[in-house]
């Protein structure tokens, strides 16, 4: 085991969300502090598409029109604070090209870049939610933190800022080294919790008898009319699996079914997440929105795989009402239980086994302009025994 530093969210009540209307989404209205939390250890959160840009600075930040930017002054932390740092999180419209800025300011003047841009550049991802951890060693003497999105501030819909405190959590080996855990439970990497997004699972991997194909990996675009259809080929011996996949721009009234060799099998099991987060928002029209990408599974009994080509198909079911943001998948893997040929191939005393490689799988390729739209993965074959201690990494 090795011993990590883990930076927790507190969970603590925050301030009261302002309540105007607006012909954006907006968050869920939040509770106001309990007055038995101190200032110190209660979350600044800032409906931008509510208030007014001439807030007063009294509100616990000031707005500047003329930079589109947004400024919160943070406090300077004492050894013997209860706080010891700050996570920002930011939600906005991700159009694909690069998204907001995010500066420190010290002081002295003296600014400090810590995200060039929070959002993708290329294709976007619509509603986004990107959480950065303040670094303690700037933070500590106090200073302001920036957000800026010049020529798009009206993008901009949250902003959070939430004191943590610091534990010490001991963690397996294998597990990449995790750095906050936010309110939803989750932890994020050094690369998550410095703005950047959560890594594409590219490639694939064995332990034991398990095999981790991707099946794809960037992001795909899925419609009532547009299904993604994943073509699996697979050898002898598949038993049970898991479907796992990454859904962004779903309001959670709708769903994502999936079939597997024409058999339906339901809907994508969802995470869970706070109704109370600043990812959580309100159409105009009264829907629950959820910001950023929510990762869901569903179980595949033995005996549906077949030898052979295997489709696996996912298929958008709306609930109706207005769209706010594209449906897209990522990160779709199978994770699948190869049954041994005999007892001995799962101790690896079986020479036959133990001479076998696993052909590697592809990260699959579009061919064509198929509807719905295609995928081909490569064959899985039974993998040979391999340590226990092997993981599949993050």
């Amino acid at each position: 085991m090795n011993l990590f530093l883990l930076t927790a969210l507190l969970l603590s009540a925050a301030v009261e969300s302002m309540g105007a209307q607006s012909s954006q989404p907006v968050p869920v209205p939040f509770p106001t502090p309990s007055s038995a939390l101190s200032q110190a250890t209660s979350p600044l959160r800032i409906d931008l598409q509510a208030i007014s840009t001439n807030a007063a600075t009294t509100s616990g930040f000031r707005i500047i029109t003329a930079s589109d930017a947004i400024e919160i002054p943070v406090a300077s932390v004492s050894p013997d604070a209860e706080t010891s740092c700050h996570a920002l999180t930011v939600v906005f419209d991700d159009n694909g090209d690069g998204g907001p800025v995010v500066e420190w300011i010290a002081g002295s003047g003296e600014r400090t870049l810590l995200s060039a841009g929070l959002g993708t550049v290329g294709t976007g991802s619509g509603i986004e939610l990107r959480t950065l951890l303040l670094p303690q060693n700037l933070t500590l003497p106090g200073g302001t933190v920036r957000v800026s999105f010049t020529g798009r501030f009206s993008r901009l819909r949250v902003i959070e800022l939430r004191p943590c405190a610091e534990l010490s959590i001991a963690a397996p080996f294998g597990i990449e080294h995790p750095v906050l855990l936010t309110g939803t439970g989750h932890t994020l990497s050094e690369q998550e919790a410095s703005g950047g997004d959560a890594p594409l699972l590219r490639g694939d991997a064995t332990k034991g008898n398990i095999v981790r194909a991707e099946l794809a990996a960037a992001p795909l675009p899925i419609g009532e009319s547009t299904s993604v259809e994943i073509v699996v080929p697979m050898a002898a011996g598949a038993a049970e699996s898991f479907i796992k996949a990454e859904v962004s721009g779903l309001d959670p009234a709708s769903r994502i079914e999936l079939a597997v060799n024409g058999i339906p099998l339901g809907p994508l099991g969802l995470e869970a997440f706070p109704l109370d987060d600043p990812g959580t928002l309100r159409s105009p029209a009264g829907r629950l929105l959820r910001a950023g990408w929510r990762a869901g599974s569903l179980f595949v009994p033995a005996g549906l795989w077949k030898q052979g080509d295997n489709s696996v198909v996912f298929s958008l079911i709306k609930a109706g009402g207005e769209a706010w943001a594209p449906v897209r998948l990522r990160n779709a893997v199978a994770e699948i239980l190869f049954a041994p040929t005999n007892p001995a191939s799962l101790t690896g005393n079986s020479s036959t086994n133990a001479s076998a490689t696993p052909e590697p799988l592809s990260n699959g390729s579009v061919y064509g302009n198929p509807s719905p739209s295609l995928f081909h993965a490569t064959l899985p074959t039974p993998p040979a025994p391999a340590d226990p201690a092997t993981s599949f990494g993050p």
